[in-house]
């Protein structure tokens, strides 16, 4: 195949200087709406945190709509602290759960 984005030659990968391109191109895009979308996100939590709490409602637009949730303390296990400490308790409410392959971009 002439116009593949991976070709094995020899046992070897090899990605097509187009993809490269193309991918290249699309983190760039990824990174710059990425920072866009915190700046829109620290401005509306502004307005939000701005308003009275009875006056924080959704804001809808034709293409989506802005909810409000206000920060709060999450709890959480110390898986590392609960293993060093109390390792019987640790591997008796251990739970395993197979994980698909995947493929990851870095």
């Amino acid at each position: 195949m002439e116009n593949s984005l991976i070709i094995v030659k020899d046992n070897q990968v090899e990605i097509s200087q187009d993809f490269k391109e193309k991918y290249k191109s699309f983190i760039n895009l990824k990174n710059t709406i990425e920072e866009a979308q915190k700046i829109i996100k620290d401005q509306l939590i502004q307005y939000y945190e701005s308003i009275p709490e009875e006056d924080r409602k959704q804001l809808d637009f034709d293409t989506f709509k802005v909810s409000y949730v206000k920060g709060s303390i999450r709890k959480s296990l110390d898986n590392k602290k609960l293993q060093d400490e109390e390792p019987e308790i640790y591997n008796k409410y251990l739970k395993e759960t197979e994980v698909s392959s995947t493929i990851k971009f870095c």
